[in-house]
């Protein structure tokens, strides 16, 4: 970087420049600069002399708003950049130290509470399962009943993903899952309908008191004919209960994770929280991270 007095090599706004004192845009040394100097202090291709000097406007920008006040801007914009350690080299010293000694600073701290951030894993992991849960029971609650056999089908394939789903994340993995008796006392009996469901009717062929089958022959003459019937159990719209089950499902995995973070509190002292966003099944427009890339 080049010296220059009361640092402004390194006040914003960054811009990239050719190096050709006849302004010549084809030439294949561009520097980056601000008003008063070659901010960095040597040559680039153009390509990344215009990276560099976006990713060093974003930082200065985002240094600034955070000497400012770091939770007013949080609380504005939910905004944030990344900034990755490959583009450091390419930053003003200052800033490169600065930076560095952040990062140095987090894998102590990360490193410390390994455990904790192992449990988290594997209850973040569970998210997945419930999320597509949640979707199928709302998919569940719009379903408008018809008398004929597709409209059978789609409630039957629904209650199956319902069902499959919900005992998936009962079971979990790696100590992921929950037990019966963290539900409410009201709702146990429900769920243990939905574990029958899936045991007896759907991942087996063992009988369900929900499925009844019939096998009738006739005979006429020297021929006999067979004739299968088979009859189902429909909860239209899934059982009342069951979006109580999954809201209280949810709010066990959510209780979990809060009891982790306060935990990682305590251990680091640091503030931890979970980044806050619209569920997947509802978002229609997604937040964008914004991420500088290394000029390499």
């Amino acid at each position: 970087m080049l010296k220059t007095k009361n640092g402004i090599g390194m006040t914003p706004p960054f811009y990239a420049e050719t190096a050709s004192m006849k302004d010549n845009q084809s030439w294949p040394h561009w520097i980056v600069r601000n008003s008063y100097c070659n901010s960095l202090g040597f040559l680039l291709p153009r390509e990344h002399a215009e990276r560099v000097a976006v990713a060093m406007n974003k930082v200065s920008t985002q240094m600034k708003e955070t000497e400012r006040d770091v939770t007013a801007q949080e609380e504005s914009t939910g905004e944030y950049y990344v900034l990755t350690e490959d583009a450091l080299q390419y930053l003003p010293e200052e800033w490169k130290n600065h930076f560095q000694a952040m990062a140095d600073d987090g894998r102590i701290i990360l490193k410390s509470v390994d455990n904790e951030l192992s449990q988290l894993v594997r209850l973040l992991n569970s998210f997945a399962t419930l999320v597509t849960l949640k979707h199928v029971q709302k998919r569940l609650m719009a379903y408008k009943f018809e008398p004929e056999m597709g409209a059978f089908l789609e409630l039957e394939m629904l209650i199956t993903a319902f069902v499959v789903t919900y005992v998936r994340l009962h079971h979990g993995g790696q100590q992921s899952g929950f037990s019966r008796d963290s539900l409410p006392e009201k709702l146990r009996s429900v769920h243990d309908e939905v574990i029958d469901l899936r045991n007896k009717r759907f991942a087996h062929h063992d009988e369900h008191d929900s499925v009844s089958s019939a096998l009738e022959i006739f005979h006429d003459d020297n021929r006999f004919e067979v004739k299968f019937g088979i009859s189902f159990g429909f909860y239209v719209g899934g059982r009342t209960e069951w979006p109580d089950l999954v809201k209280s499902v949810e709010a066990l995995y959510n209780e979990r994770i809060e009891k982790l973070l306060a935990r990682l509190k305590q251990k680091t002292g640091h503030d931890w929280a979970l980044q806050q966003g619209p569920p997947p099944e509802d978002l229609e427009d997604p937040a964008v991270s914004v991420q500088t890339n290394h000029c390499a």
